[in-house]
């Protein structure tokens, strides 16, 4: 019996990184963190993978969204190769 492939997503925002709630709206999530870049900053809620976060987005927060697929639905490295995250 092979392993189911499925796609999902990790954001790191300042070099934090979360994996995203099977069920969380990336599209919603993105336009809810430009918007409060817009308006010089304000806090944007995600579920991830198992717990709600409350994250304050300004202009200055680099913010990163990457989608994966793997097989196993745990993802126990939620650091993928190669997309450069940077370390603080």
């Amino acid at each position: 019996m092979g392993a189911q492939t499925m796609m999902r997503t990790l954001i790191a925002i300042d070099g934090e990184r979360f994996l995203l709630g099977a069920d969380e709206d990336v599209g919603e999530l993105k336009r809810r963190i430009e918007e409060a870049v817009q308006a010089g900053g304000r806090f944007v809620d995600f579920e991830a993978e198992s717990s709600t976060m409350s994250v304050l987005i300004s202009p200055r927060s680099a913010v990163t969204v990457v989608g994966m697929i793997g097989h196993d639905p745990s993802f126990p490295d939620v650091d993928p190769p190669g997309i450069g995250l940077p370390d603080y």
